[in-house]
C-alpha cells in the first residue's frame, strides 16, 4: 500500500468537526476518592482504564505542521454516546490552529467541551511521542484525561488536560481497546510516521489494578516497516 503524501489529506467518518459547544458541558474532575460505599465493597466493575500510545516519528516538517494525527477513546464498544477524541499536532476548537494538541469530549455527535495544550507544532525528526489516556467513571460523571505524555519538542506535557461529562455509562465494563485502534488515524502526512499504536492497556476497579493487557495493538503502520 502506498503512503499517503501530505497532498492527500483526509479525513476519517468518525472525525468530528463543527463546534456549538455547551460551556456548561464541562465538568471539573471529580474527586476519585468520591466512590460511593457499594463501589467500594469487593472488587466491583471496571471504573477505570488507562492506554499507553506511542507514535514513531521519521521526519517532521513544521512548515506544512505535519503529520497530524487523532486518537479516540470510548466507555463503551462504539462512539455513538460520550466518548473522547484528541487531536495532534494542531487545535480546531474554536477555529483551525497549528501545532500543540486538542482533547475533546463529544456526546451524541456533538462537540461537548474541549481543553488544548501546546502550540508549538512538531519539529524533531526520529522522535518517539508517548502518552497515556485514561477514562474514568464514578457512576455518575464520566471523565478523560492524559495524565502523561513525553515528547523531544513538547518535552513533558498533558498535565491538566481533564475533561468530565455527567451521565455516560456507570462503569466501563463496556470499553474495547479494540475501538481506540480501530479509530485511531495519521489525518495529515501518513508518510511521516513510522507506527502508531497501543503498548498496554490496565484496567482498575474500586480497589485497584485488576489486570494489565499487554498485547501490541497498531494503529497505523508506515508501509514497509
Amino acid at each position: 500500500m502506498r503512503p499517503v503524501q501530505e497532498s492527500n489529506r483526509k479525513s476519517r467518518v468518525i472525525f468530528r468537526t463543527g463546534f456549538a459547544v455547551s460551556a456548561l458541558a464541562c465538568l471539573l474532575m471529580p474527586d476519585p476518592a468520591a466512590l460511593s460505599e457499594e463501589s467500594q465493597a469487593g472488587l466491583g466493575p471496571v471504573i477505570r482504564v488507562e492506554e499507553n500510545w506511542y507514535l514513531m516519528l521519521n521526519e517532521a516538517n513544521g512548515a506544512l505542521n505535519a503529520p497530524q494525527y487523532h486518537t479516540v477513546m470510548s466507555p463503551t464498544g462504539d462512539l455513538d454516546g460520550v466518548y473522547a477524541q484528541i487531536v495532534w499536532n494542531y487545535r480546531e476548537a474554536p477555529e483551525y490552529r497549528a501545532g500543540g494538541l486538542q482533547v475533546q469530549l463529544w456526546d451524541d455527535g456533538e462537540l461537548a467541551c474541549y481543553k488544548s495544550d501546546r502550540e508549538v507544532p512538531l519539529s524533531r525528526s526520529v522522535e518517539i511521542i508517548r502518552w497515556k489516556q485514561v477514562l474514568e467513571t464514578n457512576g455518575q460523571v464520566v471523565s478523560f484525561s492524559i495524565p502523561f505524555g513525553q515528547s523531544g519538542t513538547w518535552g513533558s506535557f498533558g498535565q491538566g488536560l481533564t475533561l468530565s461529562l455527567a451521565g455516560g455509562p456507570a462503569d466501563l465494563s463496556g470499553y474495547s481497546p479494540d475501538v481506540s485502534v480501530g479509530n485511531a488515524s495519521v489525518t495529515f502526512g501518513s508518510n511521516r510516521v513510522n507506527i502508531l499504536g497501543i503498548s498496554s492497556v490496565s484496567y482498575y476497579g474500586p480497589n485497584g489494578l485488576i489486570a494489565v493487557d499487554d498485547t501490541p495493538r497498531v494503529a497505523y503502520r508506515l508501509s514497509g516497516n
